[in-house]
């Protein structure tokens, strides 16, 4: 690179110059009349790394944008697989609880159920056992009363006191 500072282009792109950029600095030189030891040099070796720098980065940026239609696509058909995935495990995580939760309901109902029905039939042979003892009591008084009536007989009048301190009762018709 003749004529141009070769070490100054080292230290600011960190290589060699190439034969593209010595033909762009030589134009760049002749353009501007500059000397091999002008002082725009620096500035202008830094402005050129920036337009490469930049230059580059553009060219890349848009290799990258040209490729994201299809990653992008793919992304969004992973992300919608995925989302399928969760929302189908979602809604089994979901119908499972409210199976759970109705087996839970529909057996404390059962139960409850038999227990109010095992009250009922306990209640209803109570009342039945009870209508039972006061029909066989009233049987009982009545045959007795027939037995002591028929038998033995009853007292015509109030009963009363004998001399010796016994009770007594006049029983008319029985004992001659």
């Amino acid at each position: 690179m003749a004529d141009l500072p070769a070490t100054l282009f080292e230290q600011v792109y960190g290589r060699a110059a190439t034969a593209a950029d010595r033909e762009r600095l030589v134009r760049v030189k002749a353009g501007l009349g500059l000397s091999a030891h002008d002082e725009l040099w620096p500035v202008l070796m830094v402005l050129d790394h920036y337009s490469a720098t930049t230059t580059a980065a553009r060219a890349d940026i848009l290799k990258a944008l040209a490729t994201l239609p299809g990653t992008m696509d793919a992304s969004m058909r992973e992300m919608e697989k995925a989302a399928g995935r969760r929302a189908a495990a979602a809604v089994a995580q979901a119908v499972t609880a409210a199976v759970e939760r109705l087996s839970r309901i529909v057996a404390e109902r059962a139960l409850k159920t038999a227990e109010n029905i095992s009250a009922r039939e306990k209640i209803t042979s109570g009342i039945v056992g009870a209508l039972l003892a006061l029909v066989f009591a009233v049987a009982g008084g009545a045959g007795t009363y027939l037995y002591i009536a028929s038998a033995v007989g009853i007292c015509d009048e109030p009963p009363g006191v004998a001399q010796d301190g016994r009770w007594v009762c006049y029983v008319a018709d029985k004992y001659p």
